[in-house]
């Protein structure tokens, strides 16, 4: 059986469980070989996505991972989060894309690939570990691990402010208590970003860039603490809301 195979059905004996693995089983693996289990997992869970997220690294290049259609919901909803590994939410702002991005759409910068933004939207993050030492984990044994997601929130509203959001009023309460209110800002220098350095590696081994996908493109808040069950409330400008219960 490939590595790959044998990694992914840890990952998947730790999700139908709600268990946790060691991260040290994964660390040295390849970029390529992270993917491969991501596809792997998703294979043997039976799922699909048409949600991920995506990110910059510090050397530039930029990775994703699939959120599961069994754990996306919409603004309102509620969903279930284990308590083993929740490790918090982050609120961020997602593009919707009407058509497929590629690396030569990419090569023209973002005038080349906004035309293949429908619109954007806000989401909250739910974040989970699967590993029982997350701080031993290397950057690619977290990517095999879905960068670390359980779940998407994904908003209803379209912003209006396109790629225009650092600065934005930001207030985010769990349980009616405030948890974040300050002034959003986009962790890789803009939202366009991480797609446009994923676009021009031209290696899209799980299908982020497909017309029709929620691509959410980092948190505007950092990681925040939300004790669980929770009922989460966000605004942005006082006027964009988002909503979403969490339970066990």
């Amino acid at each position: 059986m490939p590595v790959s195979e044998t990694i992914a059905l840890n990952i998947v004996k730790a999700r139908q469980t709600n268990g946790l693995m060691e991260a040290q089983r994964l660390n040295g693996m390849s970029v390529a070989q992270a993917f491969d289990v991501q596809n792997a997992v998703m294979h043997q869970l039976k799922q699909s996505a048409t949600t991920f997220k995506i990110a910059l690294r510090k050397d530039g290049t930029a990775v994703g991972a699939p959120i599961f259609i069994n754990r996306s919901i919409v603004d309102g909803e509620t969903i279930a989060i284990s308590d083993t590994g929740y490790t918090g939410i982050e609120f961020e702002l997602a593009v919707v894309l009407k058509s497929d991005i590629t690396a030569s759409m990419a090569a023209d910068g973002a005038e080349g690939i906004l035309p293949a933004i429908e619109r954007f939207i806000f989401g909250f993050e739910i974040c989970a570990t699967r590993f029982s030492d997350p701080q031993t984990a290397d950057e690619n044994a977290q990517l095999a691990d879905n960068m670390s997601n359980s779940a998407f929130v994904a908003g209803n509203e379209d912003w209006a402010g396109g790629v225009d959001i650092d600065g934005a009023d930001l207030m985010i309460s769990a349980n009616g208590e405030t948890i974040f209110a300050a002034q959003a800002k986009h962790p890789f220098g803009g939202v366009l970003a991480p797609i446009l350095a994923y676009a021009l590696a031209d290696d899209d081994k799980i299908g982020l860039l497909k017309a029709g996908n929620i691509v959410t493109t980092g948190s505007l808040c950092g990681l925040l603490k939300a004790s669980l069950p929770a009922t989460l409330e966000a605004r942005v400008n006082g006027a964009y809301e988002l909503r979403a219960t969490l339970n066990r």
